[in-house]
């Protein structure tokens, strides 16, 4: 059934995009706090993505390293749904045609 088929790879696309922001936006929050400006001037407080981590970690607890998931997820999960039906449109379409 296309339907079926349909969403099925919608729904793959979308928990693949959920999982990937859920396991990327730690290194996400270190990026943003490495390239901002830091907190005290003149003091590199934040040198390392692993660094940055664990001191937000300590500083601010575990679900500091998770702010902004909701907005990822939104972005990227049905991001990573369109994306995979895209391709297995394209793929399918250049196998039969070319």
């Amino acid at each position: 059934d296309p339907t079926l088929e349909f969403l099925r790879k919608f729904a793959i696309g979308l928990a693949s995009g959920t999982i990937s922001s859920c396991v990327n936006i730690p290194f996400d929050v270190a990026k943003s706090r490495i390239q901002a400006p830091q907190p005290i001037p003149g003091e590199i407080k934040y040198r390392t993505c692993f660094q940055t981590m664990g001191l937000v970690y300590r500083e601010e607890g575990y679900l500091a390293l998770y702010k902004g998931l909701v907005p990822k997820i939104m972005r990227l999960g049905p991001g990573g749904a369109v994306m995979l039906l895209v391709y297995e449109y394209v793929s399918g379409w250049l196998n039969k045609n070319w």
